[in-house]
């Protein structure tokens, strides 16, 4: 299996920071994002109306963060933005 090259945005960089501080083991969940990304980034949705795909990431203990992508050729993706998922709206 080919995997992709993935890169981070500056705006990616800007907003990891920001919820560093708040955020228990943000690089491990980011880390995974990446991996999963890497491999199989077709199969992360569409958010509907942009180029832009998510991956949500869930690990005991810390807050649900979600990844935002875009797939640019068939080598490489990269990483948008990153925020906390709101708790009030998950399932």
């Amino acid at each position: 299996m080919k995997r992709r090259t993935v890169v981070e945005s500056d705006l990616f960089r800007a907003h990891a920071k920001q919820l560093e501080p708040n955020t228990k083991r943000l690089d491990e969940m980011i880390e995974a994002a990446v991996w999963e990304i890497s491999r199989a980034a077709e199969s992360f949705p569409e958010v509907e109306g942009t180029a832009l795909r998510s991956i949500v990431t869930r690990a005991p203990y810390c807050p649900t963060i979600i990844v935002f992508f875009t797939i640019d050729n068939d080598d490489e993706c990269t990483l948008c933005t990153v925020r906390v998922a709101d708790r009030s709206k998950e399932e």
